[in-house]
Parts: structure tokens; C-alpha cells; sequence
């Protein structure tokens, strides 16, 4: 092939190319609804507690890359299966062992549809088709799940995800985890007045310099409970956060005392799932 030829060659494949990244794109995202353990040897884990099923979303992604010399393009649709798509998603669930556990379908619960539509572009009037620039999107409900460790994939028409892993767990394995899951609960479940002060009255014992906690209580107090217990939670909170602070400057003495203990306070509200003492 002479350099004529070659050059030929190289600008049509480089059209086919731009002509094909200016194209419709597809993808599928697949996430789990889980709670992060940050800290101990189970840092980095997602986790899904004990008496709560597996939530799963997944997303349909449909765009074009921009295309500054195609002004002109009509938006390019996708076929689905039906206006219940995520019927037609195939799930595969492996645990460590290396054996896969079956998602019975019919078992399978809609929890909430977000996805995103543009129903003033016009479309095919048979069959069920999205355009670009949509994103059809659910929440799955896929069930209880014994206690261990997983593995998560789905594929969905020519699409799939990639794998995620996850564990089910009790919520006592660790102390992590077992802080991790108190503060699950009081966001989900935290029941009566009283369920919730025996719940953060643990997680002072587990987290001795996190003032984020007496914070927590004195705010459940004064909603529900009594002035009194509410004023005794903040001070207990003001008295941890004061201590910190001198532990911190006794560590650093070159450092200065601050007036304001909102800036630590703050702090401490951010530290609730870390434990971490705050730092001032």
C-alpha cells in the first residue's frame, strides 16, 4: 500500500470511528442498598443487616457523546420490553462458596420507579421505546438473604453490570459492626423514646469520645422525652467535646484554644459512624 493509500485509509477509519463515538451509547448501573463499615478489620465492606432484604437499583443509561458538527441528528430510540422492563432483568447471586443462589422472579417487588423521560419527544407508537437522554431507573426489592458474603451481577438484553459484593450480616460479628448497625437502626427503626435511649446509650460504651451521640440523645430528648434529660444529654455532650479539645491540644501544644465549640461540635455530628475523637 503506498502513502496515498495509507493516508486514505487512516482519515475513513478515523470517520468510522468519530461516527461511531457520536452514536447512541448504552449502559447499565447496577447498585445495592447497604451500609458502609468504615473503620476495624471490616473497613470497606458494604453491608446488608440481618431482617432486611436486598435492595437493588438498577439504571439504563441511553446518550449520544456530544457532536458539535451534527447539529441536526434525530434523537435515537431503544426498544424495551414493556413498560415493566426490569421484569426482563436477569440477576446472578453467588456466595463465597461458589454456589449461586436463584432470585425467584415472582417474588421480586417494585419499591420505587425515578426514572428520567422526556415524553415531549416524539417516539414509535408500537412497542415500548425510550429516546436518548432517558433513563429508565427502579428499586428492586429481591428478598431476605441467609447470613454471608456475595456477589451481585445483572444482565439485561445485550447489557451488563458489573459485579458487586456485599455481605449479609447480624450486626454483633464486631464491634464495627455492631456500631455500624445501632446507628442503622436509630435512622430506620428507632422505635419508642425509651428503645432509642437504651440504643445510644450503647453507643456511648462503643464510642466514648464521640459527642455526636449526647448531641443525638439531648435532640431525641427534647422532642420526646423532658427538658431535663434533654439539658443533661448537651451539657454531657459540651463537657466530651471541651475534653477532646484539651487531649488534642496537649497533643500539640503548639496549637491555640478556640472560643467557639460550634466549628468541634459540627465535627462531631460528621464523626457519628467513625467513632473517631473530634479534632478541634
Amino acid at each position: 500500500m503506498n502513502f496515498r493509500s495509507a493516508l486514505l485509509a487512516y482519515f475513513a477509519s478515523a470517520a468510522m470511528a468519530a461516527s461511531a463515538a457520536s452514536g447512541p451509547q448504552e449502559s447499565m448501573r447496577l447498585s445495592i442498598a447497604h451500609v458502609p463499615v468504615h473503620t476495624g478489620p471490616t473497613s470497606g465492606i458494604a453491608v446488608v443487616f440481618r431482617d432486611e432484604p436486598l435492595v437493588v437499583t438498577v439504571a439504563i443509561n441511553f446518550v449520544r457523546l456530544p457532536n458539535p458538527e451534527n447539529t441536526t441528528a434525530v434523537p435515537a430510540t431503544m426498544e424495551l420490553p414493556g413498560a415493566t422492563w426490569w421484569n426482563a432483568i436477569h440477576r446472578t447471586l453467588v456466595d463465597k462458596n461458589g454456589t449461586t443462589h436463584t432470585i425467584d422472579p415472582t417474588r421480586v417487588r417494585l419499591i420505587r420507579d425515578t426514572s428520567i423521560r422526556h415524553p415531549e419527544i416524539s417516539r414509535p407508537r408500537s412497542g415500548f421505546f425510550i429516546v436518548e437522554g432517558e433513563r429508565p431507573e427502579v428499586s428492586l426489592n429481591l428478598g431476605l438473604l441467609p447470613l454471608g458474603d456475595y456477589a451481585i451481577s445483572a444482565r439485561f438484553l445485550t447489557l451488563a453490570s458489573r459485579v458487586l459484593r456485599f455481605s449479609a450480616r447480624d450486626g454483633n460479628e464486631t464491634p464495627e459492626l455492631r456500631r455500624a448497625f445501632l446507628h442503622h437502626s436509630l435512622e430506620t427503626r428507632p422505635g419508642t423514646y425509651d428503645d432509642a435511649k437504651r440504643v445510644l446509650h450503647e453507643l456511648v460504651t462503643l464510642e466514648p469520645n464521640n459527642a455526636a451521640n449526647f448531641i443525638q440523645l439531648g435532640d431525641v430528648a427534647l422532642l420526646h422525652g423532658s427538658a431535663d434529660d434533654a439539658a443533661d444529654a448537651y451539657a454531657r455532650a459540651s463537657a466530651l467535646v471541651a475534653d477532646n479539645k484539651h487531649r488534642a491540644l496537649a497533643a500539640h501544644p503548639a496549637t491555640r484554644p478556640r472560643n467557639d465549640l460550634r466549628p468541634a461540635i459540627r465535627a462531631s455530628r460528621r464523626a457519628t459512624e467513625s467513632g473517631e475523637s473530634v479534632r478541634c
